[in-house]
C-alpha cells in the first residue's frame, strides 16, 4: 500500500506538470482541449485518493469534480449545454475552452505545492480547547440571535416556492448576516472547553440552523453548516472515506432534488418525480444545473474582458474594491465590486463564478497561479505541522474546509474575508481574556 501511495503522489505531480505544459500548447498552438479535460479529471480523482486520510480535503476534491465534468461532457458532446435558459451572450466554445484552461492552471498549481500525506489529519483533534464559559455563552447567544432574526419572513412552503413573487423573506439590515452564524461556530467550539453539554448545545443549534436554512431555500448555507458540523464533531481517524461517501449519498440526492422541491414546495411526490423526468427528457443535465450555471457565469466574466466591456483599469478597480470589501459591505461599494452581479442587466447569467476565474479577472494568469499556490501552501502547512498549528490557524482551516460551496463557486472573497472574520473574532476574545486576567492579577497584587 505504501508503494501505491508513493506512486499516486508522484503521478499527481507529473500530471500537474503535464497539464501546465499542455495548457501552454493550447494557448500558443491551438491544440485540442479534449485531452486536457481527461487529464484534469484524472488529476482531481487522484487527489481524492492521495489525500483520503485528510477526509475534509478529500470531500472538497469530490465536490469540485462536477464543475470540471460538465465542461468535459460538453466538449465530448456539443448537445450537452454549458448555459441554462436564455443566457447565450457568451455561448462560445473558445470562451469555454479558456475557462477550462484557467481551471487546469489553478488545480495544477495547487497540486504542485501539496506535500505527501502519511498520517491521518483530523482538525478537531489538534484544537486546544479553552474553558471560558462567559465567552462560550456570549458567542452562543449571538448565534441564537442570528438564527432567530438573521432571516425572517415566510418559508418556501408558505410562499409557494424559492424566489416566488409572494416571498417576503428579509435579511436583517439587508445584509448576509444569517450566514455569519458560521463564523461564531468554531469560536464557541474552542471556548466550550470540550464540555459535552456545551458541545451538544452547539450541535442542536446547528441542526436547527440547517433546517431553517433549507426551509427558506438556502442550500449553500445548510451545506456549509453540515460541513462544519462534520469537521468539528464527526471527523475521525477510524471511519473510512468510503463509508463517508456511502453515508453522504442520501444527503447529496436530497440537495439535488431540493432544487425541484424549492421551486414547487407544495407539489406531491409524484409531481416532483414527473418534474425530474421531464427535465431529464428535455435536457439530460438535471444533476448539473448548479455546475452549468456557475461555469457559464465564469465564461461571462472572461467574455466581458475579451470584448472590452471590462478593461484593465476596471480590473484594477475591481481588485481594489474587493480588498476594501474586507472591511466594507458590498452594498457601500460601487456596482463593479460584485463581479457576480456586474452588468447582469445587459449580459445575464445564473450568478456566481469559479474561484480561479475571479482571480483571473483581478490579475490574469498570475492571479490564477497565485491563488493556487497560496491555498496549496495553507494545506501544506497543516499537513506538515498540524501538531504545531495554533488555534488561529486551525480556526481558519476549519472555515476554509466548511465554506468551499461558497468560495469555490460563488464568492472568492470568502477565503480572505469571511474565513478571516472567525480568526479576528477569536483574537478579540483572547485579547479580552488577557485583559481581564491582567486586571485580576493587578487587584490581587494591590490586596
Amino acid at each position: 500500500m505504501y508503494k501505491i501511495n508513493i506512486f499516486s503522489y508522484f503521478l499527481m505531480k507529473i500530471l500537474s506538470i503535464i497539464i501546465l505544459l499542455y495548457c501552454t500548447l493550447i494557448l500558443f498552438f491551438s491544440f485540442s482541449i479534449i485531452p486536457l479535460t481527461y487529464l484534469l479529471l484524472f488529476l482531481q480523482i487522484i487527489l481524492v485518493f492521495v489525500y483520503r486520510k485528510f477526509k475534509p480535503l478529500a470531500i472538497l476534491f469530490v465536490f469540485i469534480i462536477p464543475y470540471t465534468l460538465v465542461a468535459h461532457l460538453h466538449f465530448l458532446d456539443k448537445d450537452f449545454p454549458l448555459h441554462l435558459g436564455n443566457h447565450l451572450d457568451f455561448d462560445n466554445d473558445i470562451y469555454y475552452s479558456k475557462i477550462f484552461i484557467i481551471l487546469a492552471v489553478f488545480w495544477s498549481s495547487f497540486s504542485l505545492i501539496l506535500p505527501k500525506l502519511k498520517n491521518e489529519i483530523v482538525i478537531k483533534d489538534a484544537i486546544r480547547f479553552i474553558n471560558q464559559p462567559l465567552i462560550f455563552y456570549f458567542t452562543f447567544i449571538i448565534q441564537i440571535l442570528i438564527f432567530l432574526f438573521g432571516r425572517t419572513g415566510n418559508s418556501i412552503f408558505q410562499s409557494g416556492g424559492y424566489g416566488s413573487v409572494d416571498s417576503t423573506v428579509s435579511n436583517l439590515g439587508g445584509t448576509a448576516i444569517f450566514e455569519y452564524f458560521l463564523i461564531f461556530y468554531p469560536i464557541s467550539f474552542v471556548f466550550s472547553g470540550n464540555n459535552k453539554i456545551k458541545i451538544n448545545l452547539l450541535l442542536i443549534l446547528s441542526v436547527a440552523y440547517c433546517i431553517k436554512a433549507i426551509s427558506f431555500g438556502g442550500r449553500v448555507e445548510a451545506l456549509q453548516c453540515m460541513l462544519i458540523i462534520y469537521v468539528l464533531h464527526f471527523d475521525n481517524s477510524t471511519t473510512s472515506l468510503r463509508k463517508i461517501f456511502v453515508l453522504s449519498f442520501f444527503p447529496i440526492l436530497f440537495f439535488i432534488l431540493f432544487g425541484f422541491i424549492r421551486a414547487a414546495p407544495n407539489a406531491t411526490f409524484y409531481e416532483l418525480i414527473e418534474m425530474v423526468q421531464n427535465n431529464i427528457n428535455i435536457a439530460g443535465y438535471t444533476f448539473f444545473g448548479n455546475q452549468i450555471d456557475v461555469f457559464y457565469s465564469s465564461t461571462r466574466l472572461y467574455g466581458l474582458i475579451d470584448i472590452g466591456v471590462i478593461n484593465n483599469i476596471d480590473r484594477l478597480q475591481i481588485l481594489l474594491y474587493n480588498i476594501f470589501a474586507f472591511v466594507t459591505p458590498y452594498s457601500l461599494l460601487p456596482e463593479k465590486a460584485n463581479m457576480a452581479l456586474l452588468l447582469q442587466d445587459q449580459y445575464s447569467a445564473g450568478g456566481g463564478g469559479l474561484l480561479p476565474v475571479f482571480f483571473y479577472v483581478y490579475l490574469s494568469f498570475f492571479g490564477v497561479i497565485l491563488i493556487g499556490l497560496l491555498l496549496g501552501l495553507v494545506i501544506r502547512k497543516l499537513i506538515n505541522n498540524i501538531s504545531r498549528c495554533s488555534n488561529y490557524f486551525l480556526i481558519y482551516i476549519t472555515m476554509l474546509m466548511s465554506t468551499y460551496p461558497r468560495w469555490y463557486a460563488y464568492s472568492s472573497n470568502v477565503i480572505y474575508k469571511f474565513c478571516f472574520y472567525s480568526v479576528f473574532l477569536f483574537f478579540l476574545a483572547n485579547m479580552i481574556i488577557n485583559l481581564f486576567n491582567k486586571r485580576i492579577k493587578f487587584y490581587d497584587f494591590r490586596n
